[in-house]
């Protein structure tokens, strides 16, 4: 960040100090994603896929020759593009969005995104393994992480990004092992009512391709999707 970016996050975060229960109104998204190339699966719900033809194509979000659409709020899914890699866009068959990644070792982004400058504290990353039964070792910058939570104290979300919204990220090395998927999912104390909420605008699932696939029962196949 600028040095002019921090005089504004600066002064930013004394506004939200005075202003406290106004800038609580304001909605938050939050993603959390890898700085590798990603697939992004979206619910079919909540976005859609534009082509060239279509008058609301922005080819500066083509990938592919396709842009995703935020069909609830008629504009670009500028929060999707948060991630600075996306290979390419799959319909969702659990209804879930979130990015999927074929890999146990990245760089994982959590990223607060916002129609207005805000801070988050208590921030919590959620490791979900699946089979359920299994017991990951998960690191975090190389550090074995006790239990499938680590905590992120803060989150200042003051940068203007364009188009009216303001973003900031936080970043951490990820590392696990002994499962065959991890599904990585955010939560936050939005609103300073030490209630933990939020759950973000799309996770993200990885797959180890070098465990072995079991045969999985159809309640074994659900639970893989369980939102918690």
């Amino acid at each position: 960040m600028s040095s002019w970016h921090r005089s504004i996050a600066a002064l930013i975060v004394g506004v939200l100090v005075v202003l406290g229960p106004v800038a609580a109104l304001a909605d938050v998204g939050l993603l959390v994603y890898p700085t590798k190339y990603v697939t992004f699966r979206y619910d079919p719900g909540d976005y859609e896929v534009k082509q060239q033809s279509d008058p609301n194509f922005d080819p500066a979000f083509a990938v592919s020759g396709f842009m995703l659409w935020n069909t609830p709020r008629d504009r670009v899914a500028f929060e999707v593009y948060r991630a600075p890699y996306i290979s390419g866009f799959e319909t969702s068959a659990t209804g879930r969005s979130e990015y999927y990644l074929a890999g146990n070792l990245a760089t994982i982004c959590v990223d607060g995104f916002s129609e207005y400058p805000r801070q988050l504290n208590d921030i919590y990353v959620e490791f979900q393994p699946f089979p359920p039964t299994s017991s990951p070792n998960i690191f975090v910058d190389g550090v074995l992480v006790q239990g499938l939570r680590y905590y992120i104290p803060q989150l200042v979300i003051a940068t203007p990004v364009g188009n009216g919204f303001f973003a900031d990220r936080v970043h951490f090395r990820l590392r696990w092992l002994g499962a065959q998927y991890i599904r990585i999912v955010v939560y936050a104390d939005k609103n300073g009512n030490r209630v933990l909420d939020g759950e973000p605008s799309a996770s993200f699932l990885m797959e180890d391709l070098t465990v072995p696939a079991q045969e999985r029962t159809w309640g074994g196949i659900k639970s893989l999707y369980d939102d918690r």
